[in-house]
């Protein structure tokens, strides 16, 4: 009996959404526990520079070579607002790559996901070593993925409605 005892207070303790908040927070962990501990890659000193040279020349110019516009932009925008570092270079991939673990949860509201499944889909993508590694790398990959999963979220919510 005593045994019984214990599982329910395990299960008052740790509801879906304590849960869920308890992966939101280990997945903020993951991406902004010294952020800055390495110095920039030479994909993400290419990225750096450009939105540097955005923001101090006030002029960029596409390079098939590179990806679009969206990623030199703000992080331009976030050297302006907190200086330019390799911190703040990497904080808006973070940033994406943490809020991957919410749109799991707006899935889960539409329906399309049951409790578990959430949990395990927000755990997968709070710890996977590529997850985990691109939200804390200034690329577009990240961007790119958050704002797939996003469309999707759309367009469940689209679907519904």
């Amino acid at each position: 009996m005593p045994a019984a005892g214990f599982s329910e207070r395990i299960k008052k303790i740790f509801t879906f959404e304590r849960t869920f908040l308890l992966i939101l927070l280990l997945a903020i962990f993951l991406r902004f526990y010294f952020l800055d501990l390495k110095l920039l890659h030479h994909d993400e000193a290419i990225h750096a520079w450009f939105s540097y040279d955005l923001l101090t020349k006030g002029a960029w110019v596409y390079d098939p070579s590179y990806h679009g516009p969206f990623l030199y932009y703000v992080t331009s925008g976030m050297f302006a607002l907190l200086g330019d570092s390799d911190l703040v270079a990497r904080l808006l991939p973070a940033l994406f790559g943490t809020l991957l673990i919410p749109l799991v949860y707006c899935i889960y509201r539409l329906g399309y996901l049951d409790r578990r499944q959430t949990l395990f889909a927000g755990l997968f993508l709070a710890v996977s070593p590529d997850m985990v590694y691109f939200s804390r790398f200034l690329r577009h990959d990240i961007f790119m993925l958050f704002f797939t999963l996003l469309l999707l979220v759309a367009l469940l919510w689209y679907f519904d409605r």
